[in-house]
């Protein structure tokens, strides 16, 4: 049964204390290198994977299965063309999959201190062959065997469909709106000195009329940015994939307008690169979308949108979804072990929202963070640049960084402004939620705020996530003074660890995995004088990943996004009685409810042409812990 230190018996708080001195032995701190943040000893993973054998399970499915699908696809395209009956032989290939066999070779995994290896072994070890390269974009969507084709194929070249994927995509957590403030939004002093002088106004004219002007867009709210400038104060590896190798990053601009005739965003302007300062000169290659039907410059308007794709792809493995979710939550799961019992309330809850957090980043260590790894095969930045990205976010980060309305408010994003954004509408539902959830669950407990300053377990959980030599989290009290100030902090922790991770990882199957729509490195430069240049479709598809790539990405894909461990708050009946009450409550909430509005309003979205609907913040689809 769940208690707090400070009421338990002499004895009981003696046993306490000898069950943490023992825990600390096993979850220690450790530096990895090229990280900023620590992460969790080898033995603390070692020792958690030990409790999490249908995890194991599932990640080792899912890794045959992407296995086989690579496998089919291979042979397809070794004999294309051939007067073969080769659709006979994958068939042969899936019926082994969906064996029963296939299951029982799962289920003989060993589950030990060598299971993060097996594992991945899998990962990494997956052969896609010499595949041919790819003739036209839809060769690109036949590498979907036992995968569904994503929608996103037929849609993917629609420019108010890219616009939506700003909102409703893989990143929704790069767009601003442009503003005359220091404090909200991107402020348009500083944003107008990196433009080229080809972004002229008739970028908002072509949209707002001929009487509007830059300046007007803003007064208005109708102007916002995507500005990929911390990818310019990053350099790529001299070995990484694709044509930036060896140098910094490029880092355009996207410019997107509001009309009153679409609710969500209009493309207005694609600028390739900026200056790593802002007296460098900004004479960038640059188009706007007045100019894109024009002829000629179709594929050259393709290719602008490929470079923003790239750009924005890699700021959110690197930084959105790695750093800000898996690493920087780790402090907090190894200070949960080292100074929370297991009888306390906040570790009974956390231990579900921390749940393989710690094995899955061992496995990250293992499969991306290697000069073998994934990043290092497929993202433009290789992973010296890739890990350079995430250095220079998190001098940046703080603990409010945790924080879902707060973070889009300082972006600007309201709904008056902006009336089509489903990350952040479905998101303050779940968001609210878990703040009633949590209010709830620690006012079990927590009677009074002396409740809380008395809890010396939980202080000294506060001081070692704050101390420079614990998780060294800026932003976080070391002393936490009141039941609100608790309840704030785990609604944060509890939204990061599901919601926020589901949010910019879940996305990948969508719209990273067809290879044209989110490139994960771009292979060619712009062509020279980009303003005049002529582009062929041979020139555009030269810019995509080639077959081996495309296959790596196809695998970081299923690997990253194919496998969900358990739905949000799932996990009452695993609670004490009054705990299992309150937790039962909200579960029913998320997944009736909640969960019928976001339907509903799906419903609305697909509706409407250029709109996307946004399953990843439905209850069933968001786990609760950063577990894969």
């Amino acid at each position: 049964m769940p208690s707090l230190p400070q009421y338990d018996s002499v004895i009981e708080q003696a046993e306490r204390k000898i069950q943490l001195s023992a825990t600390r032995l096993i979850y220690d701190y450790e530096t990895v290198e090229g990280l900023p943040m620590p992460l969790a000893s080898d033995s603390a993973a070692a020792v958690q994977v030990l409790g999490l054998e249908d995890w194991v399970i599932g990640q080792a499915e899912n890794q045959l299965r992407i296995f086989v699908n690579l496998k089919i696809w291979e042979i397809l395209s070794e004999y294309q063309g051939a007067n073969v009956n080769i659709r006979d032989y994958a068939d042969k290939i899936a019926e082994i999959y969906k064996s029963s066999r296939y299951k029982e070779l799962a289920s003989k995994i060993e589950i030990s201190e060598d299971s993060l290896s097996q594992l991945a072994g899998r990962i990494t070890g997956v052969d896609t062959g010499k595949t041919q390269d790819f003739p036209n974009f839809e060769s690109y969507a036949k590498v979907f065997v036992l995968y569904p084709i994503p929608d996103i194929t037929g849609l993917w070249q629609d420019d108010k469909t890219f616009a939506s994927q700003r909102l409703a995509g893989l990143n929704p957590m790069a767009i601003k709106r442009v503003t005359f403030s220091d404090d909200i939004g991107a402020n348009w002093n500083n944003l107008k000195r990196k433009l080229s002088p080809d972004i002229t106004e008739e970028a908002v004219q072509y949209f707002l009329g001929p009487n509007s002007s830059f300046e007007s867009a803003i007064k208005e709210h109708r102007l916002f940015v995507c500005d990929y400038e911390a990818l310019t104060h990053a350099k790529a590896a001299a070995d990484a994939p694709g044509a930036q190798k060896g140098q910094y990053l490029m880092g355009p601009i996207a410019l997107f307008v509001r009309t009153d005739n679409f609710p969500g965003l209009q493309l207005a302007a694609v600028q390739l690169n900026q200056s790593r300062t802002l007296g460098g000169g900004n004479n960038y290659p640059s188009m706007l979308a007045a100019d894109s039907a024009k002829p000629g410059n179709a594929n050259k308007w393709l290719m602008a949108k490929m470079f923003i794709q790239a750009a924005d792809l890699n700021l959110n493995q690197a930084v959105n979804h790695l750093g800000e979710t898996h690493l920087t939550e780790e402090a907090f799961a190894i200070a949960m072990h080292r100074q929370l019992a297991v009888e306390h309330p906040l570790y009974i809850l956390l231990s579900f929202h921390f749940a393989a957090l710690i094995v899955i980043n061992k496995l990250g260590e293992l499969t991306l963070l290697n000069q073998d790894g994934l990043i290092q095969e497929i993202l433009e930045g290789g992973l010296s640049g890739s890990l350079e990205l995430i250095q220079n976010a998190y001098a940046d980060w703080d603990f409010n960084d945790f924080d879902f309305p707060v973070r889009t408010a300082k972006r600007g994003l309201d709904p008056v402004s902006l009336p089509y954004f489903p990350y952040r509408d479905d998101g303050q539902l779940i968001w609210n939620t878990l703040g009633s959830y949590v209010g709830d669950y620690i006012a079990l407990y927590y009677k009074t705020d002396t409740d809380v300053t008395g809890d010396y377990e939980l202080q000294d959980w506060a001081k070692e996530i704050a101390s420079t030599d614990g998780g060294h989290i800026k932003g976080f009290n070391a002393n936490i003074s009141s039941i609100a100030e608790l309840s704030r902090i785990i609604q944060r922790l509890i939204w990061t660890a599901g919601p926020q991770h589901a949010a910019v990882n879940f996305p990948q199957i969508d719209y990273f995995a067809f290879i044209p729509n989110l490139p994960a490195a771009t292979y060619a430069p712009p062509p020279n004088n980009f303003k005049t240049a002529s582009v062929d479709t041979a020139e555009v598809l030269a810019l995509l990943p080639p077959a081996e790539q495309t296959g790596v990405q196809v695998k970081t894909t299923y690997s990253l996004a194919g496998y969900r461990y358990d739905q949000l708050l799932g996990y009452y009946d695993k609670l004490d009685p009054e705990a299992r009450i309150v937790c039962k409550k909200y579960y029913d909430a998320l997944h009736g409810g909640i969960k019928s509005e976001i339907d509903k309003r799906n419903k609305g979205r697909e509706a409407t042409q250029g709109l996307l609907p946004y399953s990843f913040f439905l209850p069933g689809n968001i786990p609760n812990s950063t577990s894969v």
